[in-house]
């Protein structure tokens, strides 16, 4: 623009440039080279002040993006915490479980074949006077297999 008006004022004939016309035309001239010079300061100065405002923001996005992180890894920490809490426990559950199916796997087979050896199926005793049948060693044999087997 300043290019174009240097011309514009080389291309204008003397004549036109002397007396109170060429004055005046001077005088607007000089006027508008002085406000091209100020708003080309004033861009530039708003381009500077742009740059600075966009690396402000760069800065401002990798502080709020490290203090994410440190949010992050705060939280994975303390949930690896839980987890490790809850594999204990788990593995606590998990032994009594064993032991419960443990003792069920003992008691069971023998509970079973006590209530079938009760039924009047079997007769162990001949008469009233023995408290303990000497029969009882089949329930042994029996039960201890079974609960082998299992």
């Amino acid at each position: 623009m300043k290019e174009a008006m240097q011309k514009f004022w080389a291309q204008l004939p003397d004549e036109r440039k002397a007396g109170v016309e060429g004055a005046q035309l001077d005088k607007l001239h000089r006027s508008l080279l002085s406000r091209l010079d100020f708003y080309t300061a004033k861009l530039v100065g708003i381009e500077n002040y742009q740059a600075t405002t966009l690396e402000r923001l760069h800065i401002q996005r990798s502080a709020l993006y490290n203090l994410l992180s440190q949010r992050e890894s705060k939280i994975q920490f303390q949930m690896a915490g839980e987890q490790r809490r809850l594999a204990h426990a788990s593995k606590r559950d998990s032994t009594a479980m064993k032991t419960i199916s443990l003792l069920g796997a003992i008691f069971l087979p023998g509970t079973f074949l006590a209530s079938v050896f009760s039924m009047t199926f079997f007769d162990f005793g001949a008469g009233a006077e023995t408290v303990v049948s000497t029969q009882l060693w089949v329930y042994f044999v029996i039960t201890v297999p079974v609960t082998a087997a299992i």
